[in-house]
């Protein structure tokens, strides 16, 4: 989710002896306002205009020695320092850093606290926090894994702010569907967290293999357990990329709403058939798979900058006795990295932008030393599906042969799909090609006659269903009158053959057609108000 309010808080520099155990890092003070007052517990007790109200919970709170001592984890340890480098980088600095525990069931980035502690009372309009639902049982349970996630979202939102573009899809965001370019960068940054920190902490993995015990195993179905399965396992296995099959239930019966939902939360993935570029840059999936190679990169990692650059993220600059190295361990500084990049291109954005990719382009322009190894780990993650579609249909093929197990023939073509993605590579670093080359226009229509659910628990709460051309699947197309399932798959078929549609009137001369309606609308690309 993007910056609102909630109720609980936990703050990260207001506890002396709460959270962050004795083995600190030299230097944490270069880094925090006080080293030894890192996170703040507030619970909430009520909102005050658009503001939540919390009282900060004492050190000897029972949830909070819980918490504290999965705090500190060095992989906690590290993020928390991590968040607190964005704020100074962003110069934003007013206020501790908080995780709000709240009533609010899952877990959320929110914006803005009254903080109450004794006598005293801290308004904080502009803070950035995290909001989740902890108590001791759920601690115990492994749950606080979900807290770097949202405060990963903290981080970005700490650097960026406003200047991410609105989300443009009226769908609600889940890792194995399709929204905006937008929605799936801010939440693809989110989602890799929980594979680092399964990565990073045996309870974590040890509370997800308990969850798949016979006597719970039926819980597995639940869409928030799927969900959080895939983010574990697809993004590991890079399952993202692949177009999705409609699970094998009867469909006669259900409306347009019930099919675009079933489509969009479908965790089967057809590995003979990739996604287009566009629905990859728009699936959160994708972005987090991205994220998560990215930031796991040896080399990425290991190239450090000089110290002029790691000051951008201290209080105070570097010592002329220490190296970065010293200050900051590889994956925080690719992670500072990203941020350096977040900071250059947070102006330039509008709601047409492929931010991922401006994303790729800034990182060549600021870390050349990074560009050959991360224009390879993308191009071989998506099969060069930004460049051309050629390239994807030998993955294609190749899949097909893997899955029937034609081993020569999978052998051969799996050679060749490598050698042609290297070779796509240094045709791209000698500029004969461009990474954008196969991305085509977001062609936005709002479809003021449908409504679709915003979330799916709740049926009540409905926007009209906005969908981009080049992404929307042959569900969301007969959500127009004059569009029958036989010609929404017709007109996915042409887009295809194309590649993408290249303006609403290829579309339409393709067989898009909402005449019959007077309400629907194209949506004019424009910068979005704040």
């Amino acid at each position: 989710m993007k910056t609102h309010i909630s109720a609980f808080i936990i703050s990260v520099s207001l506890l002396p002896s709460l959270l962050i155990s004795s083995d600190i890092k030299s230097g944490e003070d270069l880094i925090f306002p006080n080293s030894a007052e890192k996170i703040c517990f507030v619970r909430a007790t009520g909102k005050e205009g658009a503001l939540l109200v919390g009282e900060k919970l004492p050190a000897d709170h029972a949830l909070v020695q819980e918490i504290v001592e999965q705090m500190n984890y060095p992989f906690h340890q590290s993020v928390i320092k991590l968040s607190q480098c964005a704020r100074n980088l962003s110069s934003n600095t007013k206020g501790p850093n908080v995780l709000f525990l709240s009533q609010t069931e899952g877990g959320f980035p929110r914006q803005g606290l009254i903080l109450k502690h004794g006598n005293r009372t801290e308004n904080y309009p502009d803070l950035f926090y995290v909001d989740l639902v902890l108590d001791e049982q759920r601690v115990a349970r492994g749950e606080l894994d979900i807290y770097s996630h949202e405060l990963g979202h903290v981080m970005m939102l700490n650097i960026m702010g406003d200047e991410i573009p609105d989300s443009r899809s009226t769908k609600q965001h889940v890792s194995m569907g399709i929204t905006d370019y937008s929605t799936a960068f801010f939440e693809g940054w989110g989602i890799h967290f929980q594979r680092l920190a399964f990565d990073s902490i045996p309870l974590y993995r040890q509370a997800y293999q308990s969850s798949l015990d016979h006597s719970r195993g039926f819980a597995r179905t639940w869409h928030s357990n799927i969900d959080q399965s895939l983010r574990l396992n697809a993004v590991l296995e890079n399952n993202y990329i692949h177009q999705k099959l409609l699970p094998a239930v009867d469909i006669s019966n259900l409306d347009t709403e019930e099919l675009i939902l079933l489509e969009h939360t479908s965790p089967v993935f057809d590995k003979t058939k990739l996604k287009n570029a566009q629905q990859m840059l728009s699936c959160e999936g994708v972005l987090a798979t991205l994220f998560y190679r990215i930031n796991t990169n040896k080399i990425l990692q290991d190239n450090y900058q000089d110290a002029s650059f790691y000051n951008l993220f201290l209080l105070n600059p570097i010592p002329e006795d220490t190296k970065p190295e010293e200050l900051f361990t590889p994956m925080e500084n690719v992670f500072l990295k990203n941020f350096y990049v977040w900071d250059k291109i947070k102006g330039e954005l509008t709601p047409e932008s492929r931010i991922f990719i401006e994303f790729i382009k800034q990182w060549f322009n600021s870390f050349p030393e990074d560009k050959q190894e991360i224009l390879k780990l993308f191009v071989i993650m998506t099969v060069g599906k930004t460049v051309t579609n050629d390239l994807g249909k030998t993955y294609e093929t190749m899949s097909y042969h893997g899955i029937i197990g034609d081993y020569q023939k999978f052998r051969e073509l799996a050679t060749r799909v490598l050698d042609e993605a290297l070779s796509m590579v240094k045709k791209i670093l000698a500029d004969e090609i461009s990474l954008e080359a196969n991305i085509g226009p977001q062609i936005w229509i709002k479809n003021e006659d449908f409504l679709i659910r915003t979330t799916l628990w709740n049926p009540q709460n409905k926007k009209p269903l906005s969908i981009n051309l080049n992404t929307a699947s042959e569900f969301d197309l007969t959500s127009f009158p004059k569009i029958s399932l036989e010609k929404a798959q017709y007109i996915i078929k042409k887009r295809e053959a194309l590649g993408y549609f290249s303006s609403l009137e290829q579309a339409k001369a393709s067989g898009f057609d909402t005449s019959e309606s007077t309400h629907n609308n194209i949506i004019i690309p424009k910068r979005i108000a704040k």
